[in-house]
């Protein structure tokens, strides 16, 4: 309950800094995201950004470069999934609001 109250009000405060769900998920805590490092998120966002499909994702997995990926990375409509050495998978997430602000989630 504690990690959803922070989420909410980090992603209401983080608001004004950041444009694209990557940017978001690069502001996130370590802890927030499995004690996964800003370095260790921007190599995940940096080795999935060429992926096509699945394949290529397991293809950066065996290759030792990453541990996590995104299953999907879709950053024009603001959603991720981050699947890799963890049991289920995390989704990231915004809405664009009618004012012109986002509505953002985690979970």
């Amino acid at each position: 309950m504690k990690i959803f109250l922070f989420l909410s009000i980090f992603f209401i405060c983080a608001d004004s800094f950041s444009q694209k769900i990557t940017d978001y998920f690069l502001m996130l805590p370590d802890s927030s995201v499995m004690g996964l490092s800003k370095e260790q998120r921007e190599l995940i966002i940096q080795t999935s950004s060429d992926n096509l499909s699945m394949d290529d994702m397991y293809l950066d997995f065996e290759s030792g470069k990453v541990q996590y990926g995104f299953s999907v990375m879709d950053v024009k409509n603001g959603y991720l999934q981050l699947v890799g050495m963890m049991e289920g998978h995390m989704q990231f997430c915004y809405w664009n609001k009618s004012d012109g602000t986002k509505l953002k989630t985690a979970y």
